[in-house]
C-alpha cells in the first residue's frame, strides 16, 4: 500500500471512534498476548538469523518484556482511563476539576534492531492502550524479524489500525514527511535529531528513546565480586548492543587490580576460556559496525579477550585495562563487547567530571557508602539507573523509562507509556448553584478591593 494513503486509512479510522473503547483496547492487547505466545519460536529463530541472538536472550529480553508490560497493561488500564479527580482552588467554588485523557490519534513506532521485538511491540502496547492507531516501522537491519512482524501484526489487526511498514530510509523518509499525531523512535541521536525536525514540521510530539555511555561506577567499599558478576552480564548481554548497558567502568585506584581480576574470572565463567566463538553471545550486528568495533580496540591494551571472527561477525568479550578519556573507545558509544576500565582516586572529583558529559541513558554505582550514594542521586543527571545492580530498572514497569538531554526525550513503560500517546484534557465542571458576580465587568473599585481581600485571605 502507498504510504500516503495507509495513513489516510489509518487516521480514518480513528476518527470513527473504534479504537477508544475500554473493550476494545484489552481485546487488542490480548490479540497482541496471544500473538507473541503462539509464535515465540517463530519470532526466536528470526532474531537468531538477523543477530545470532541466543533463544534464552530473545524470550527473556524481548517477549517477557513485551508480556510483562502488556500484563501491567490490562491490570491498571481501566482505572488509568478514568477521569482524574484533583482539587479546585476555593476561588472557583463549586466548582470541580478533572483531568480527561483521550488517545493522540496516529502514532509512528520506528524501531531499531538491538531489540528488534522488544522496541516495536513495547511501545505498540502504550499506543493501543491508549486508543491509538499505529503505524510500525522496524529497523532493516533485522530484516528477518522485520518479516515476521510484518506477517504476524498483518493477519492479527486491520491494517487501518495497526500496521508495519518495511524497507530502509526511503520509506522511514516518507513516513516521516506524513502529518502523525505521535512519533515514538528509538534509536542513536543523529537520527532522533532528523526524526525530530521532521515531526516539527508538523507540531508533532516526540519521544525519543536515544543512548549515550553508561558509566559503572566501582568504589572501593563494593561487594567487587558481586559488582563484576552483575556488571559482566550487564556489559555483554546482547554482546554489548543495549541501550542501558554499561559502556566502561570506573574502578576506585585502590581495588584496581583486584577488581580487573574478578572481571576475568566472571566473564570466563560465564561465557567460557578466551579466543575462540560462543554461541552464548549474539553477533555484531552488520558488517560495518563489525570493523567500527574492531577500530576501538587497542591492542596494546588488551587485559582479556581480542579474539574476533569477520566471518562470523563475531568479537568475544574484550577488557581494555588502563583507559583514558583519549583513548577512541572513549570518544563514542561502544555498542558492543568491548568493555574499557578506567581507574579513578577521588570519588566526589570523578562525579563532577562525569556530571559535565552529555547526559546518558543510564548510570550505575556499586557502593555500600549511603553518603556515596546520596552523592551520585543528588549530583549526576542520567535517564535511569540502579545502585549496586544494572540493566533492571529496564525491566520494571512502574518506573518510568527515558533518556535526558541527548539521551533522550520523555519516557514510557506502564502508566508512563499510557501518557506517552495520550492527551491530558483539562476540565472544570462549572455549577449552577451560585454565580460570583465580581467577576463580571464592569470592573469597579469595590471589585478590585474585594477580589485583592479574597486573594490575601486565600493565599495567608
Amino acid at each position: 500500500m502507498i504510504i500516503s494513503n495507509l495513513v489516510t486509512s489509518q487516521r480514518n479510522y480513528f476518527q470513527q471512534g473504534l479504537t477508544r473503547s475500554f473493550e476494545q483496547r484489552i481485546k487488542s492487547l490480548s490479540i497482541l498476548e496471544q500473538l507473541l505466545e503462539s509464535n515465540r519460536t517463530a519470532i526466536c529463530d528470526a532474531v537468531h538469523a538477523d543477530l545470532g541472538k541466543p533463544h534464552f536472550e530473545t524470550l527473556t529480553g524481548e517477549i517477557a518484556g513485551v508480556l510483562n508490560e502488556i500484563c501491567h497493561m490490562k491490570k491498571n488500564l481501566r482505572n488509568w482511563m478514568k477521569p482524574q479527580k484533583v482539587k479546585t482552588p476555593l476561588l472557583l467554588w463549586p466548582s470541580k476539576s478533572r483531568i480527561f485523557y483521550e488517545p493522540l490519534g496516529l502514532s509512528l513506532i520506528i524501531s531499531p534492531w538491538n531489540y528488534p521485538i522488544l522496541l516495536s511491540l513495547s511501545p505498540l502496547v502504550g499506543a493501543i492502550a491508549s486508543g491509538c492507531c499505529a503505524i510500525l516501522k522496524p529497523s532493516e537491519h533485522a530484516a528477518k524479524v522485520s518479516t515476521i512482524l510484518r506477517d504476524l501484526i498483518s493477519q492479527s489487526f486491520p491494517t487501518e489500525y495497526v500496521s508495519v511498514v518495511n524497507g530502509g530510509v526511503p520509506e522511514t523518509t516518507s513516513l516521516l514527511s506524513q502529518k502523525f499525531d505521535k512519533i515514538f523512535f528509538t534509536g542513536n541521536s543523529q537520527v532522533g535529531q532528523i526524526v525530530m525536525s521532521a515531526a516539527a514540521k508538523n507540531l508533532t510530539p516526540v519521544t525519543l528513546e536515544l543512548g549515550g555511555k553508561n558509566p559503572a561506577i566501582i568504589c572501593a567499599d563494593a561487594n567487587l565480586k558481586l559488582a563484576a558478576k552483575r556488571l559482566v552480564w550487564g556489559k555483554f548481554y546482547n554482546s554489548g548492543q543495549t541501550c542501558v548497558c554499561p559502556d566502561y567502568f570506573y574502578v576506585e585506584q585502590s581495588v584496581y587490580e583486584e577488581f580487573l581480576r574478578y572481571v576475568k574470572s566472571e566473564i570466563t565463567s560465564q561465557f567460557g576460556e578466551s579466543g575462540k566463538v560462543n554461541y552464548n553471545l549474539s553477533r555484531i550486528v552488520n558488517s560495518f559496525h563489525f570493523q567500527r568495533l574492531q577500530n576501538l580496540i587497542n591492542k596494546e591494551k588488551i587485559f582479556h579477550g581480542g579474539y574476533v571472527s569477520s566471518e562470523l561477525r563475531f568479537i568475544e568479550p574484550t577488557v581494555l585495562r588502563d583507559v583514558s578519556w583519549d583513548d577512541s573507545v572513549m570518544k563514542e558509544e561502544v555498542f558492543g563487547p568491548v568493555l574499557a576500565i578506567l581507574p579513578f582516586e577521588n570519588f566526589e572529583s570523578t562525579l563532577h567530571l562525569l556530571a559535565k558529559k552529555p547526559r546518558s541513558l543510564a548510570s550505575y554505582l556499586f557502593s555500600e557508602s549511603p553518603e556515596k550514594i546520596n552523592f551520585f542521586l543528588e549530583n549526576l543527571s542520567f535517564g535511569g539507573g540502579c545502585v549496586n545492580d544494572c540493566v533492571i530498572h529496564l525491566s520494571n514497569s512502574y518506573l518510568p523509562f527515558g533518556g535526558v538531554g541527548t539521551s533522550g526525550i520523555g519516557s514510557y513503560h506502564g502508566f508512563n507509556s499510557f501518557l506517552a500517546f495520550s492527551h491530558a484534557k483539562s476540565i472544570i465542571l462549572g455549577s449552577n448553584l451560585m454565580d460570583i458576580r465580581s467577576r463580571y465587568a464592569p470592573y469597579t473599585p469595590q471589585k478590585l478591593k474585594f477580589l485583592l481581600a479574597a486573594l490575601k485571605w486565600l493565599n495567608r
